[in-house]
């Protein structure tokens, strides 16, 4: 059994579920015991809602269609803005990133990572955006 981890739109307190951090214009990353509890939190129209997807390093994902394979501990790999609330966008190459652009005026650092884990990079404040970057205020054009 692991722990599972996807970013949801948030509508309500979870009950099986925890936030992992305080939602970014209505998103935020939940940790759950078992996909079963993920499932249960979202048929309650806690989190998401229906038809809407949850979102993954993969992208987003109909939460019918979960695995434990893309929420069982999830890494990134790829580029991924990182949102990041009061912290040194440094301490992302600790946690796997292997390039790192941020600017002034930025709240979000661009990463790229090889195999960062999600649950290490929310416990230190770091958010991966994996919804959609244009619903996010405050994200740098590209």
């Amino acid at each position: 059994m692991c722990r599972v981890y996807v970013a949801t739109r948030i509508k309500d307190i979870p009950a099986e579920c925890k936030l992992t951090h305080e939602p970014i214009d209505g998103w935020a990353w939940v940790e759950c015991g078992d996909l079963g509890a993920l499932l249960r939190d979202i048929a309650r129209g806690l989190l998401g809602g229906p038809g809407e997807p949850v979102a993954t390093p993969k992208g987003l994902v109909d939460p019918l269609e979960l695995s434990e394979d893309t929420v069982c501990e999830p890494r990134l790999d790829g580029v991924f803005w990182i949102y990041v609330s009061g912290r040194d966008f440094g301490g992302l190459f600790e946690l796997g990133a292997v390039r790192v652009e941020w600017r002034v005026g930025w709240r979000f650092a661009k990463a790229e990572f090889k195999g960062g884990r999600v649950s290490d990079l929310l416990a230190r404040g770091y958010v991966p955006i994996v919804w959609n970057l244009r619903a996010v205020r405050g994200t740098p054009s590209e």
